[in-house]
């Protein structure tokens, strides 16, 4: 029988909790809980508690009292209460309570029994989400009572020259703390409550249980809350795209489309749901209401074609020209200036943007010593550089350019270890693991693939494609001993790029094997790794936003001079993970992967907004972030200036349009730059590629094109003039036709070639 037992101390913090048989680490420190506290003035001011029961606690802040209250059986119940017992309102910062959930991801193998907050979520009647760890425990909330906020208590480094005395965020959590009460502004979806009135009392009643897997975390919070759940398969589709989801606790729901419109929805015998008449761009709010009043939202995002986001992510380079700096970051939108020249061609364009990339790589380039000219230890920088080179010889065919890419390819060689895996080394002697610093063996792959099919016309390509190839199996063999047993850079802890940058390399070379033991052995490693990444990134959320989006937290400091840790979900680093489960569908053919990858790409494709075509950093899931941020300077004068800020659930935008010029003391220019990782995954994985997939009802599920059955055939018709072949994957054999490129074929799964597909022009 799986017990629950509960230990408190004489301040009402967890000791120990053991729920349904499984242990829920709580912290014993300063982050302990469950803990009122408020923050008054800036300042935290922690509520003392003593113990009236044992199960009981009582505090007082002034005219403020507090209670404490907790059950455990299948769930784990804390009920909250806060009574304002003067006649004179309190309207403080913040009024919450820490919840003590331990998820410090210090080191490989204690991460694995660590929580990642994966989703906290406040809606108008209720607040709810889901921890998840690593080995896959998933632990659901929810609250009866609406909360305000959430923040998480990210960990802080020490001030140092290198950093300028700002940068402070760690790359580790403590916690996450839920608010009753929080400042203005917050999220419109956030019940948005400031103070509480004399005599008023509120509570917070939180149930906490245990889920086999996330698929449980919808249907077990709705039913905890007593309020609806939404879930949808997809979240971004292309004008004209259904929407099926699944609705729990819902009396009745409608869609608003961009225009305003609203139409109620009808909802089937098991909750049923489909999302039609989505011929407009834009967003499509979704909203529930259950028999008792409480309301959910869902948001769900019809886009415009692919091309059409790679042709404005040219536009933006042509108008934030690149700036020189040897991180990859910066220079990623080089790939850009390639992959545009390659795919939409514009002689004017191209010959523009061709000078910025000759001016930028002659000075990353360092001719005499064949390497990377600055900071050679940071060799994600010289793998990216290499790779670049390579896509730039399938253009020109100059046999220079593979040259450059050979050279750096040979420098990383330098930096292997015996072990296989790829090495930084400082100045001072320090080595740490990289080769899931971005994805250094798959970078070779590249440009192994390019020597390889430039040695049909030169023999003298072949060596280096063998040794660079060579090179990259061993140090992908290397990942798949060790899995998570591996540095990244910064701060060790459980990572989005350390893992999914694994995910992606081994199951890319698994693509090249045969089929045999060795390459189930490589899809095994790659599969299990992604559900120990799955606590990192965003599948449950009903939000276009960020579902499918990973988790990270401490680039914004870096990238946008915002000085404090947000969660970016997502930003280009989330392209990553995209690339892995692209690789996986490919090998596995499973729905989860393509739904994951559709969804993660749409939400990155959402960083170009539609109507001002302007180009965005990233997404912060963060409701309520005070911090100081670097912004344009509002005397006229260049440059930027430090301000006092608040950021919540919105895009960030780029500082490198403005932040061109030495003022703020920082030698990194354009790294906000990684955002182009969008560009460069689209082409590889949905610019030139269609999706069909069959449900098991028969319901089709496409990308890129639209499908129906047309008698005994199924009928598919592309959305974008530059897709190249339509992956199928049905239910039994069939006869598959795209009318307009005059291509067929009887087929249950695999690859249909438009090769009779005629030249048109770009949907822009």
């Amino acid at each position: 029988m799986n017990e629950s037992k509960l230990r408190l101390d004489e301040k009402g913090r967890i000791q120990t909790c053991v729920l349904s048989g499984t242990e829920i680490p709580f912290r014993k420190d300063g982050y302990g809980g469950f803990c009122p506290y408020l923050i008054l003035n800036g300042k935290k001011q922690e509520i003392l508690m003593r113990r009236v029961t044992e199960s009981a606690f009582e505090g007082a802040f002034y005219a403020l009292a507090f209670w404490l209250e907790y059950e455990i059986g299948e769930e784990l119940t804390v009920r909250f209460r806060v009574k304002n017992r003067g006649e004179t309102a309190f309207k403080p910062g913040t009024l919450g309570l820490c919840s003590g959930i331990d998820c410090y991801m210090e080191k490989y193998p204690d991460w694995n029994d660590r929580f990642f907050p994966t989703l906290l979520r406040c809606e108008k009647s209720h607040f709810w989400g889901y921890n998840q760890m690593p080995n896959g425990t998933v632990l659901a909330y929810a609250s009866e009572e609406p909360a305000d906020s959430w923040s998480i208590a990210y960990n802080e480094l020490e001030n140092s020259e290198d950093l300028c005395g700002y940068l402070t965020g760690g790359h580790r959590i403590y916690t996450w703390n839920v608010h009753l009460l929080n400042r203005d502004p917050g999220p419109e979806r956030h019940p948005r409550m400031e103070e509480l009135a004399g005599g008023q009392e509120k509570t917070l009643t939180l149930h906490f249980r245990t889920a086999g897997n996330i698929e449980q975390v919808m249907p077990l919070t709705a039913h905890m809350a007593g309020a609806p759940g939404l879930r949808f398969a997809c979240h971004t589709l292309e004008a004209g795209g259904v929407f099926y989801g699944r609705a729990w606790n819902v009396q009745k729901v409608w869609q608003k489309a961009p225009d305003g419109t609203i139409t109620k929805l009808g909802i089937g015998p098991d909750g049923e749901l489909a999302v039609e008449n989505t011929r407009e761009i834009g967003l499509y709010e979704i909203r529930a209401v259950s028999a008792g009043g409480k309301e959910a939202q869902a948001l769900l995002y019809i886009r415009r074609p692919a091309s059409w986001y790679l042709y404005q992510g040219r536009e933006a380079v042509l108008e934030n020209r690149p700036l020189h700096t040897h991180h990859v970051e910066a220079f990623n939108s080089l790939y850009t200036i390639i992959l545009a020249r390659k795919y939409l061609g514009d002689q004017e364009k191209d010959a523009c943007l061709e000078q910025d990339f000759l001016r930028i790589t002659g000075r990353l380039y360092d001719s005499e010593k064949q390497m990377a000219a600055e900071n050679p230890w940071r060799i994600q920088d010289s793998a990216a550089l290499s790779a670049l080179f390579a896509y730039r010889y399938e253009l020109t065919q100059d046999p220079e350019d593979l040259k450059k890419a050979g050279a750096l390819a040979d420098y990383l060689l330098s930096c292997q270890g015996e072990d296989g895996a790829y090495y930084s080394i400082r100045p001072d002697g320090e080595k740490n693991h990289y080769t899931s610093v971005t994805y250094i063996a798959r970078y070779l792959m590249d440009t192994a693939a390019a020597e390889e099919r430039a040695a049909q016309r030169d023999p003298g390509f072949g060596a280096g494609a063998a040794r660079h190839q060579a090179s990259a199996e061993r140090a992908v063999e290397e990942l798949v001993r060790n899995r998570d047993n591996i540095d990244t850079e910064g701060e060790l802890t459980f990572e989005d790029g350390m893992i999914s940058c694994s995910i992606l390399q081994i199951a890319y070379m698994a693509l090249q094997m045969e089929e045999g033991e060795k390459k189930r052995e490589y899809v095994q490693a790659a599969e299990e790794m992604y559900k120990r990444h799955e606590c990192l990134t965003q599948k449950v959320i009903p939000d276009c936003r960020m579902n499918g989006a990973t988790l990270r937290f401490w680039e914004a400091q870096y990238n946008l001079h915002v000085f404090h840790n947000m969660m970016n979900s997502p930003c280009g680093w989330t392209c990553w993970k995209i690339y892995g489960v692209w690789y996986l569908y490919l090998l596995t053919g499973k729905r989860e992967y393509l739904l994951d990858m559709m969804n993660a790409l749409g939400a990155c494709l959402q960083l170009i907004d539609k109507d001002s075509k302007k180009m965005r950093w990233g997404f912060v899931c963060d409701p309520y972030v005070e911090t100081l941020r670097y912004v344009p300077r509002t005397d006229g004068k260049s440059g930027g200036m430090l301000k006092d800020d608040i950021i919540g659930e919105q895009y960030l935008d780029m500082v490198s349009p403005w932040h061109r010029e030495e003022i703020f003391p920082r030698k990194k220019w354009g790294i906000d730059n990684l955002v182009h990782e969008v560009f460069k995954c689209l082409a590889e994985v949905g610019l030139l590629y269609a999706y069909v997939y069959e449900e098991e009802d028969g319901s089709l599920l496409a990308w890129n094109a639209r499908a129906c059955r047309e008698g005994g055939r199924l009928q598919i018709f592309v959305t974008d003039r530059l897709v190249k072949a339509i992956h199928c994957r049905l239910q039994k054999e069939t006869q598959v036709e795209v009318p307009e490129y005059k291509a067929a074929a009887m087929m249950q799964s695999g690859w249909l070639s438009l090769t009779e597909k005629a030249q048109g022009t770009v949907n822009i």
